[in-house]
């Protein structure tokens, strides 16, 4: 859902929420990454919805793709 915060330390913990967390951390014990268990990951300037079938957004990825971007800039300048 939109509220990622599973927990608040000032809160008890409802039994619906200390499920969702079991099954999150069931998940994870598995290594299904964190990207797929949020359902969503910042790429550049938005959220990219990501789940299994679908490659995670990435650093290295952001870099190229801002390469990329001022390379057509540059193209369409003095094109």
């Amino acid at each position: 859902g939109s509220d990622r915060h599973l927990l608040r330390p000032e809160e008890p913990v409802a039994a619906e929420k200390a499920d969702a967390l079991r099954a999150l951390i069931a998940r994870r014990a598995a290594h299904e990454p964190v990207q797929y268990l949020l359902g969503s990951w910042p790429f550049l300037d938005f959220e990219v919805k990501v789940a299994p079938g679908v490659l995670i957004p990435r650093q290295d990825t952001e870099c190229v793709a801002e390469q990329a971007i001022e390379l057509g800039r540059q193209i369409l300048a003095t094109g």
